[in-house]
């Protein structure tokens, strides 16, 4: 029976190795499967493929870093935000002094002048112009319904958004785009950047308002009412629901806005963005650090003290952070953050001495003014003191740049005195003749950040705004002895790759480095930069007419891929045929037998349409035949 099932099989025989039995395990064919599809280059499917390609579509448009007066707008409002959010603790902590001093009967003058004093800083025209930056506290005066219609109305602004940019990222990316959808992308963009980039401090700070009750009233057996709403109680219907509702939302979008700072670092090394930053880890860590500011300031207001000491570690891990990562190309950027981010400091500084004042002190009706009016005017001192711990932080990166530069120039002096480079001009020949063994020698790098500060050197361009030939093979020099002594970092390889996109428009040379950062166990910010940089590459293979070495061995790989996915399911076919031919037959094997064709069948086919994302010139490269869709 099984002589006759072979010779019967004609061309499949030719597919199919003979040796392939009726018993063959279902998980033997699929293991084979499983190992096509992890052998084919696919970019992040499933959940991730979603999230990457909507964080690359709303940050394709960088309107924002281009243009100065939108860069200067964003940190300008940025700055107010979170200094106001500050200011507004520190009126709250103000206003618990004569609390405080009522204790001491001795301290009722104290306590009037204090009272006075608080009241005519905090109904200052300044202070009060300031909350637009805080709209919260302008809606709060409306009343709770105007309150609870404008959470919601923020919630769905939030939610639409989101799914809107979800619905077009998922119709792009499998070619279905709509021009119903897609032709309000642009708005979707600008939105996206309004409120995840500019506006999320007071944002979020509205979205986590209905967490600030009076939670120490719930371990003494009293009731937590809002401290905004006094007869509102937070743990009774209906502001519990509102609660609930808005910490959701709020969780969606300190994701979202986290996600979006990951998506707006660009690791161009000549990109003309004045907000973009070269590091995501460390421009993902400072906005975390934020949007812990953020709130512990907003959801903390009934444990004052604890609020305090959170809020100045905040501030603390934020500043040093900046100034450690300098995480911006542009270092004007970088001293203007660091001035701005010390005056935050030292304004919860000196919140953290006013609350932990003794009464003593605190009962000198001048000495709470002192303090406030100190939070106002300390700005400009900390801005300046802030700046030059930054200068002298770039000092040592300045230090290797320079060493670097001299030894590249060297370099290529000996290469064109020793005719090892035919064009004087051609500096990258220069580069190309140095062995793994002297870019050691040349420098040590600690790290990957180091690697990325020294790479700036490279940013001169000409009057037509073209990068200087000089300056590109320098970039190159020093990323070769990063990559020479820090082996196999995926940091450095993505670095190299967006090198190899924008500076030499070397698509295939990128797509091989990628290929080289999949194997060095990435993590998730760097996934995500191999992602950016394999659309990068795709546009410009795609615009290569002819097919290079590495375009062959690429399109062979998937090919054969192809190949052994059509074999695979042939041999689940045979499977199911074989067992039909036995005299007695179980139904329980053949229920398992179609399960099997079905799974490989949907595998081999998503194997298909992963081989078919290539370049135009890959899929019309002579010999490549089209495979049918295996079916049952």
């Amino acid at each position: 029976m099984k002589n006759d099932d072979a010779s019967s099989d004609g061309g499949a025989s030719s597919v199919v190795p003979s040796s392939v039995q009726s018993d063959r395990p279902v998980d033997a064919i699929e293991e084979g499967l499983e190992e096509d599809a992890d052998d084919l280059e696919s970019d992040n499917k499933g959940f991730m493929d979603v999230v990457f390609y909507t964080i690359y579509t709303l940050n394709t448009s960088h309107w924002l870093g281009r243009s100065l007066r939108l860069a200067a707008f964003k940190v300008a409002v940025e700055f107010l935000q979170l200094m106001r959010i500050v200011l507004t603790v520190s009126f709250r902590v103000l206003a618990g002094i004569p609390a405080r001093l009522a204790t001491d009967s001795s301290t009722a003058a104290a306590e009037a002048a204090s009272i006075a004093h608080i009241l005519a800083v905090e109904d200052s025209g300044i202070v009060q112009w300031s909350k637009i930056f805080q709209f919260r506290l302008l809606v709060i005066e409306k009343g709770y319904t105007a309150y609870v219609i404008a959470l919601y109305i923020i919630s769905d602004l939030v939610v639409a958004n989101l799914s809107y940019a979800v619905a077009v990222a998922w119709m792009l990316k499998r070619n279905k785009g709509n021009n119903y959808f897609t032709r309000w992308l642009g708005s979707v963009q600008i939105f996206a950047k309004m409120i995840y980039t500019i506006w999320f401090p007071a944002l979020l700070d509205y979205l986590l308002s209905p967490f600030s009750c009076s939670w120490m009233n719930v371990s003494k057996g009293g009731r937590p009412y809002h401290l905004d709403f006094p007869e509102q109680n937070c743990l009774a219907m209906p502001h519990v629901v509102h609660m609930l509702v808005a910490g959701a939302v709020a969780a969606v979008f300190c994701a979202m806005t986290l996600l979006m700072a990951l998506g707006g670092c660009d690791l161009d090394p000549i990109t003309r963005s004045v907000l973009a930053s070269s590091d995501a880890g460390a421009t993902f860590k400072i906005l975390a650090l934020k949007i812990c500011l953020v709130i512990v300031s907003s959801a903390l207001n009934g444990l004052q003290r604890s609020q305090v000491v959170f809020m100045l570690a905040s501030a603390f891990f934020v500043t040093h952070n900046h100034c450690w990562q300098v995480p911006y190309y542009n270092t004007v950027v970088n001293v203007v953050w660091a001035g701005l981010l010390a005056s935050i400091l030292a304004m919860t500084g000196l919140l953290m001495q006013l609350e932990f004042s003794p009464p003593a002190q605190l009962a000198n009706p001048t000495f709470a003014l002192s303090v406030v009016w100190a939070m106002l005017y300390c700005t400009p001192a900390a801005l300046v003191l802030g700046a030059f711990f930054i200068w002298l932080r770039l000092s040592r990166p300045r230090a290797i740049t320079s060493r670097m530069q001299q030894a590249y120039r060297d370099l290529v002096d000996d290469a064109v005195s020793q005719d090892k480079s035919p064009g004087t001009q051609d500096v990258s020949s220069a580069v190309a003749a140095v062995t793994a063994a002297e870019f050691k020698r040349i420098h040590k790098f600690r790290d990957a950040t180091q690697v990325s500060l020294v790479c700036r050197g490279m940013r001169h361009w000409d009057e037509d705004g073209v990068a200087d030939a000089e300056a590109r093979g320098f970039g190159e020099f020093v990323i070769k002895c990063g990559m020479a002594k820090l082996q196999h970092n995926p940091t450095l390889l993505v670095l190299y790759a967006h090198y190899l996109i924008q500076v030499h428009k070397d698509g295939q040379a990128a797509i091989t480095t990628l290929q080289q950062a999949h194997k060095a166990k990435p993590s998730l910010l760097d996934r995500y930069n191999i992602y950016v940089a394999q659309q990068l590459a795709k546009g410009l293979t795609a615009g290569e007419g002819g097919l290079d070495l590495l375009g062959y061995v690429e399109y062979q790989r998937r090919y054969r891929a192809c190949i052994r996915a059509h074999k695979i399911a042939l041999m689940a076919q045979r499977r199911f045929w074989a067992s039909m031919l036995r005299e007695t037959v179980s139904l329980t094997e053949i229920r398992l037998a179609i399960a099997c064709m079905e799974r490989t069948e949907l595998k081999a086919t998503d194997i298909y349409r992963r081989a078919l994302e290539l370049p135009r010139q890959w899929q019309t490269a002579e010999g490549l035949c089209p495979l049918p869709r295996v079916r049952a």
